[in-house]
């Protein structure tokens, strides 16, 4: 390939004293050269027509023939990239992620997210995505660098930078929190299900960067979810569940007469939450977003039967569900104690926009984890059998494990939809009540010898 070097470049050479070995291509469209006092090796700066400004690159050679195809080669990728409506400037993946929580924070304006998305999003990228991805060109992110990537976020408590820190600083309502970083956190490797939510978010900044012309569809790199083990969750047997109670009435009754609103109401709201949850089958966010607008107490089915239905959401999507009759009661009961509250400490009650779930001066309770901790330890109900921990979560299943052992012949198809869940996911926590459900149908019927003559003595009859 010849080159020619022209006047313009002797011109431009002179002018740019820090330009040597200087030449160009394709009508000045490529100029090529090395940094005087800089490095040996050549660089290109790439113009085009239609665009304004230019693209500056390293061609990493000293031999100029070879810098002469890399820069053609180069400005040919630029060219295929314009046809495309790609962008010409490279991004780095902080420049991305930054963009991307911006185009949140405006969904969040118009009312299109909450904000907690936004925060739990932005907690991630910072913590996570930026510190490892941050300065790296969003096309040199491939399958190598999210193995490492993967390999980092599982010891980043354990030895990694999350092991320095001692305190986490979040936001909560609008209120900066500051907490201590439990030693338990430090020697928790992140579970699967956990990374996979994350690179959720992952694969959301790469979408982002293909809908705006920074990187093609190709270029993005296929981030595929891990199969993650199935991972049966706490619940209480029947004997367990009667303890919890009994130790969260003895609760109440501690606390009765010492003249502490705020702490009685509080224990008070748990033990019909827990009444609640094992009675309906919520998710814990489902229920903690239930407003009293949202509650159907009688309404009628098919059969004439009187029900009470519950229209409730919280993992993205909003449903019906029917729970069962004493969750009348249970909600009654916090019903008439709001109302007193309303009296006594003077805010507007009317029992339609409130939430149930609030405290005694009609503000929504974000979350009961802390009380229902000290419940289980108070009670010694902390972990299963298996060590397992306990959660409010536990509620649920522990719903869906008498809705199978002591309904009617209740239909798996008919509970999940009625659990937001999937018949897949009840089979699983079918799976394990097997031997008490079949168990008449699994054991022997007598012993060996017996069942010997049994069959002896029908086959003499016959």
């Amino acid at each position: 390939m010849s080159v020619s070097q022209s006047s313009r470049g002797e011109r431009v050479n002179n002018k740019l004293s820090f330009w040597t070995d200087y030449f160009e291509l394709k009508n000045g469209r490529i100029k090529i050269f090395k940094r005087k006092g800089v490095s040996s090796r050549y660089y290109a700066r790439l113009t085009f027509r239609g665009t304004k400004g230019f693209v500056q690159e390293s061609l990493f050679t000293t031999d100029k023939e070879e810098a002469t195809e890399a820069a053609l080669e180069k400005w040919l990728q630029y060219e295929f990239k314009l046809k495309q409506g790609l962008s010409l400037t490279k991004k780095t993946f902080k420049d991305v992620s930054t963009e991307y929580l911006e185009h949140l924070s405006d969904k969040v304006a118009r009312g299109e997210i909450k904000q907690r998305k936004l925060h739990g999003q932005k907690l991630m990228i910072d913590r996570y995505f930026d510190n490892f991805f941050g300065d790296m060109q969003l096309a040199d992110i491939q399958s190598k660098e999210l193995e490492r990537y993967r390999e980092w976020r599982k010891n980043y408590w354990i030895s990694g930078d999350g092991s320095k820190l001692r305190h986490i600083t979040y936001y909560r309502n609008g209120r900066k929190i500051k907490r201590e970083i439990h030693e338990s956190q430090r020697s928790r490797v992140a579970a699967s299900t956990t990374v996979n939510s994350e690179e959720t978010v992952l694969r959301a900044i790469f979408k982002f960067a293909v809908t705006k012309g920074y990187i093609a569809s190709n270029e993005a790199v296929q981030i595929k979810t891990e199969r993650v083990k199935f991972n049966q969750r706490s619940t209480f047997s029947e004997s367990e569940y009667r303890k919890l109670l009994a130790v969260g009435r003895q609760r109440i009754d501690d606390v009765k007469d010492s003249g502490r609103d705020r702490e009685l109401w509080y224990r008070t709201l748990l033990y019909n939450y827990i009444l609640i949850a094992s009675n309906c089958g919520c998710r814990t966010t489902e229920l903690m977003n239930l407003r009293w607008r949202d509650i159907e107490w009688h309404a009628k089915d098919a059969s004439g039967g009187s029900n009470i239905i519950f229209s409730v959401s919280g993992k993205a999507k909003s449903r019906e569900l029917v729970a069962n009759d004493v969750c009348r009661d249970y909600l009654t009961r916090i019903l008439d104690k709001q109302r007193e509250f309303s009296a006594k400490y003077g805010f507007t009650f009317k029992a339609h926009d409130e939430f149930v779930f609030s405290d005694c001066k009609g503000r929504k309770i974000q979350s009961m984890k802390g009380n229902f901790n000290a419940l289980l330890d108070e009670a010694g109900l902390t972990r299963d059998k298996s060590g397992k921990k306990r959660s409010l979560s536990s509620l649920r299943i522990y719903y869906c494990t008498m809705r199978l052992l002591k309904g009617d012949n209740v239909d798996l198809y008919d509970l999940a939809l009625n659990m937001g869940s999937s018949v897949e996911m009840l089979q699983k926590t079918y799976s394990r009540l097997t031997a008490r459900l079949k168990g008449h149908k699994i054991k022997s019927a007598g012993s060996v010898e017996e069942r010997r003559k049994a069959a002896q003595k029908e086959t003499t009859t016959t």
